[in-house]
């Protein structure tokens, strides 16, 4: 596996209720919380903003565009849902990409890009390389 990839929409700095995204969307969300709501997996941590997220529903192993096009076809539908919440609140398509190859990368399709310029929002890419995983024959 050369990758995982976390691709999703999100929407910050809506408060201390959820259910406005909700309603402008027209759709619920993989997951919310509101800031100081306690860290699922973490309860002793509090979480420091409010974030409303879709989550693309592809495995891990799917390919970046793969994500993108299955997101954007979750969201197109409720463009004007979509709008007007990056009306109200800062939005972005977050892409955070786990890389196990010293030569990490991908493109995106001039199709895609148009699908995410269409709906006004911003590709926000976080990469991270992490290094060479052992295959049993380098297991010590």
């Amino acid at each position: 596996m050369e990758y995982n990839a976390h691709v999703f929409f999100a929407v910050f700095e809506f408060g201390q209720d959820a259910c406005v995204v909700t309603q402008l969307a027209g759709f619920e969300p993989t997951e919310a919380w509101v800031v100081v709501q306690p860290m699922r997996k973490h309860p002793d941590v509090t979480h420091r903003h409010s974030r409303w997220t879709l989550k693309s529903p592809l495995p891990l192993s799917a390919s970046v565009e793969e994500h993108l096009n299955a997101l954007l076809s979750a969201l197109e539908p409720n463009a004007e849902g979509i709008r007007a919440i990056q009306s109200r609140f800062p939005t972005h398509i977050g892409c955070a990409v786990y890389f196990q190859t010293h030569n990490p990368g991908f493109q995106l399709s001039a199709t895609v890009t148009a699908r995410v310029a269409a709906l006004g929002l911003v590709l926000d890419f976080d990469l991270y390389f992490l290094g060479d995983c052992p295959t049993d024959d380098n297991a010590a």
